[in-house]
């Protein structure tokens, strides 16, 4: 009973598809595609206001597949990558 548990192989996540913004006054709503047969537990929402370096805003459930990005400001440009993620890993695949 002392031995490790065997590493199980893991299958990786369905990769939210469709991933749009639009932008408002002083925010950015985003929205995407969830696969019907994702296992995701949840969502994570990451923005790049550079371009490049891209950094986790907030997460979302299974069901809801749009979030409100508040910038608080006009003539801001984003981009927005959408990641799938299960209890075991925070990401495991994004869109």
């Amino acid at each position: 009973d002392d031995e490790p548990a065997a590493a199980t192989a893991r299958t990786p996540l369905p990769v939210p598809d469709g991933v749009t913004a639009k932008g408002f006054d002083r925010h950015i709503d985003v929205q995407w595609q969830a696969p019907a047969d994702s296992a995701a537990a949840y969502y994570v929402v990451s923005r790049s206001l550079d371009g490049a370096t891209f950094l986790p805003i907030g997460t979302q459930r299974p069901g809801i597949n749009r979030f409100a990005d508040f910038i608080g400001r006009s003539g801001a440009k984003a981009r927005y990558r959408i990641a799938a993620a299960d209890s075991k890993s925070p990401q495991c695949t994004s869109a």
